[in-house]
């Protein structure tokens, strides 16, 4: 099995089933596909069609929501707001 879903930025999606190597869409799930409009996150994940094989996904998918979960949390630290002016991120990289 594998899963290809977008988010575009003006708030559209889209999820398709395709083939494990990709040259063949087998189903379109949710949304529609938007040509030329900008995509701001995109997820592809694959697993055998078994239940065990789901189950470490949804776990591998929960360990990335996580991973980003942290992240937020250090950028919301690395905002700091000064009275009176504009809020500031901070990246480090």
């Amino acid at each position: 099995m594998r899963l290809i879903a977008k988010k575009y930025a003006d708030g559209g999606e889209l999820m398709v089933e395709t083939a494990d190597d990709g040259s063949v869409l087998m189903r379109e799930l949710a949304g529609k596909r938007e040509v030329g409009k900008i995509i701001s996150a995109y997820l592809e994940v694959m697993c055998d069609d078994d239940e065990k094989s789901e189950d470490r996904l949804l776990e591998a998918l929960s360990w990335l929501r996580e991973e980003m979960d942290r992240r937020k949390q250090v950028l919301a630290e690395k905002t700091r707001t000064t009275k009176g002016q504009k809020t500031v991120r901070v990246r480090e990289g």
